[in-house]
């Protein structure tokens, strides 16, 4: 589904509660808010790179824009993942860490010698840019992805009556967000992933 087909299907709901008008940019602004919130509390897109090391190089650029790792290992030798705050101060002092962010990658190992191979898994961001972008995210999300994005509608006019369904789509959120959660676990036990590999 595209982002535009997602805003058009929800705009009856809006004109039904609502007789204001809602623009197409002020839709698709609280789309992109939904569809980024929702990847952040439920990450669901996977990645997998490979990255050869380059001598006296220790930042490296990755396709996408991360969420949460998985995992990093170099030359076979799995990393721990500390918060990009607290990389600097102990880069000098301790091996075997990386820190991401963004699109970032950083190893404490540096200096590498050439070739030396770097293995990342991780949850990505999966960004609709504009209106003609395509939803990704699988049917079973697509209800927490309503919630949200009417919740984000609503905070745009603070009326006492926006109030109330601003925390009804938002309480109405949560409790998908937390099925997905228990979902995710459900498949992590033995039921085929659909995660995107890329």
């Amino acid at each position: 589904m595209k982002a535009i087909e997602f805003i058009e299907a929800k705009r009856d709901t809006l004109n039904e509660k609502s007789k204001e008008f809602w623009s197409e940019p002020i839709l698709f602004f609280a789309l992109q808010r939904a569809y980024n919130s929702l990847q952040t509390d439920v990450p669901y897109f996977l990645a997998q790179e490979d990255i050869l090391g380059v001598k006296d190089q220790w930042k490296y650029r990755l396709e996408h824009k991360m969420i949460k790792p998985i995992s990093v290992l170099v030359d076979g030798v799995e990393y721990r993942v500390v918060a990009n705050s607290k990389f600097f101060k102990v880069l000098k002092i301790e091996s075997g860490i990386c820190t991401t962010y963004n699109h970032d990658l950083g190893i404490s190992k540096a200096p590498f010698q050439d070739g030396e191979k770097i293995d990342i898994r991780y949850k990505y961001l999966d960004e609709i840019k504009n209106i003609d972008c395509e939803i990704k995210l699988p049917e079973h999300y697509m209800e927490a992805l309503s919630h949200s994005f009417f919740a984000k509608v609503w905070e745009k006019n603070p009326s006492r009556d926006n109030r109330v369904l601003v925390n009804a789509y938002k309480r109405d959120y949560e409790i998908e967000k937390n099925m997905l959660k228990n979902f995710g676990k459900v498949k992590s036990k033995g039921v085929r992933s659909k995660y995107k590999k890329v």
